[in-house]
């Protein structure tokens, strides 16, 4: 109940884990603020003779590399790539050449990982936390995992089906087998056999009690021929991995008739085992394409996004105020080779070129870092050029979020200088 709905559960927040969400908050400022009041009164407390990251049970490993100072060419403001090979293996090799390298030299700051900010929030470390118990579960039960991007996916559009929340949660109930039928309640040692107390056949399965019952059988045989026969067709014993292919292979309007279909059949099913009320099939019918009516669902037509592409601007320059020259700053990552560049070109308001500048870097490759370095250079340009009043041009506005309201991501250093 506690798992998020994009990996098959109901969303409920588990409040021992978001306890510990907000622990580590208090934590996280301890680290950005040390300066504040509650800072310092857990500092008096808990470790007054040291700092946070070095309390005896905070885990760190006995031979820790060198400094990062150590692993930088300090002449030419490179990663010493030797170096790095010696002490790390290739996959994070990459991922530290892809950090840019500061021309001055700034303090070391605390930056969260799990958000591209570097921000710390209490969101990104429940998701982090159910995430982390979800993997050791699998591994300890020895099942699959259904984190995979494709089940994430399944199970987001399942969720997002425009029908009642009482058959969206019937759905996930019949995705993760826990519909009470025959084969699971003796599973479960809640009944002797599994025989459908309707057409008292041997084995009461989920296929059984939905489709291939008699009371089911003749409720879609008055739907469509052609989804009828899609979902013969469709043989999957899973019902997970039934009804993400019915998503897959249908239009929503098709999969909102069968998923009202469904919730149908098994609601008559219940009235009649445990209320003796029997539902004519017609009756049953009849419900659903009332339902759908309401819901403003067309089982006939099959919408068709019609997507009007806008009307390209023309591209032209746009001079800066008066008295002012404007550097245009642009990156780029290269198709086939892992580096990436930027380049940055000055002119005056009259549209005169006065200079240029531009950089190919290896192993970086991350969009917003090659902006802020292009920014970075724009500066560099404007001194060399002897002029002070610019204007810089940029398209990122992530980058340029950063510089007016602070971020802690990994081209922070580029944005402080």
């Amino acid at each position: 109940m506690t798992m998020p709905k994009y990996l098959g559960g109901l969303g409920f927040r588990d409040i021992e884990l978001f306890n510990l969400s907000l622990l580590a908050r208090q934590v996280w400022r301890v680290l950005v603020q040390p300066s504040t009041l509650s800072a310092r009164i857990l500092q008096a407390v808990y470790f007054p003779q040291g700092s946070l990251m070095r309390l005896p049970y905070v885990a760190r490993n006995f031979d820790p590399p060198s400094k990062a100072s150590k692993l930088i060419i300090q002449s030419m403001g490179q990663w010493d790539v030797g170096k790095l090979e010696e002490n790390f293996i290739p996959m994070d090799v990459q991922a530290i050449r892809s950090i840019p390298i500061g021309i001055v030299n700034l303090g070391d700051y605390c930056a969260w990982h799990f958000e591209k900010s570097g921000l710390f929030t209490v969101r990104s470390c429940y998701r982090l936390l159910v995430s982390t118990r979800k993997v050791r579960e699998d591994w300890l039960e020895e099942r699959p995992t259904s984190s995979s991007l494709k089940s994430v996916k399944s199970w987001t559009k399942l969720w997002k089906v425009k029908v009642p929340s009482k058959v969206r949660v019937f759905a996930r109930r019949l995705a993760q087998h826990s519909l009470p039928t025959g084969d699971v309640l003796q599973h479960r040692h809640m009944s002797k056999t599994s025989v459908c107390a309707i057409c008292h056949a041997d084995n009461d399965s989920w296929r059984h009690s939905l489709i291939d019952c008699t009371m089911a059988h003749c409720v879609w045989a008055l739907a469509d021929d052609q989804l009828t026969e899609h979902l013969c067709i469709s043989v999957c014993p899973d019902a997970r991995e039934w009804i993400f292919h019915l998503i897959d292979t249908t239009s929503h309007a098709e999969f909102t008739q069968i998923l009202l279909t469904l919730w149908a059949i098994w609601l008559a099913r219940r009235k009649a085992i445990h209320e003796s009320i029997f539902l004519s099939p017609l009756s049953t019918h009849s419900f659903v394409i009332k339902l759908m009516a309401e819901l403003q669902v067309d089982p006939d037509k099959t919408p068709t996004p019609v997507r009007t592409m806008p009307k390209p601007l023309p591209a032209r320059w746009i001079p800066p105020p008066a008295g002012m020259f404007k550097i245009n700053v642009d990156g780029g990552v290269a198709k086939t080779t892992n580096k990436g560049a930027f380049a940055a070109v000055c002119c005056h308001e009259k549209g005169n070129y006065y200079g240029s500048s531009a950089r190919v870097f290896e192993a970086i490759t991350d969009p917003p870092t090659l902006e802020a370095l292009a920014i970075c250079e724009a500066l560099s340009l404007a001194k060399d050029l002897n002029i002070q009043k610019i204007c810089v041009a940029s398209d990122a506005q992530v980058v340029i979020e950063g510089l007016l309201h602070g971020t802690r991501c990994c081209y922070s250093p580029v944005l402080r200088e």
